[in-house]
């Protein structure tokens, strides 16, 4: 059967909106190897900050959930297998609220 639930972090430098399709590609490329395995599968990305960074994230991983998730996350992306539903869906966070509604996300075959 599948596994659970798999959730990935990642920190993306030099965060500007032209980078969003960028950042599709890079989702596509992770989710693309594994997802299939997982009934639900996120990936949630922050924009690089002075708090929000490798350094500070390696010398206190709390600051994920004190600090970044309310200040410098800016998107999960979402696989979810349930039954014959399979979505992917892709939502947008500002100062961790979500600020656009969960859209059906474009084929990453695309």
């Amino acid at each position: 059967g599948l596994k659970r639930h798999k959730v990935e972090h990642y920190i993306v430098k030099n965060h500007q909106i032209e980078s969003e399709l960028l950042i599709d590609s890079l989702v596509c490329a992770i989710l693309y190897e594994s997802y299939q395995e997982f009934r639900h599968y996120d990936i949630l990305l922050y924009k690089e900050s002075r708090m929000t960074n490798r350094k500070k994230l390696l010398e206190n991983d709390r600051i994920l959930d004190r600090y970044s998730q309310q200040n410098d996350w800016i998107y999960i992306y979402r696989w979810f297998s349930a039954g014959k539903i399979n979505a992917f869906i892709k939502v947008e966070i500002d100062e961790g609220q979500y600020i656009s509604e969960p859209q059906q996300y474009l084929s990453c075959d695309e």
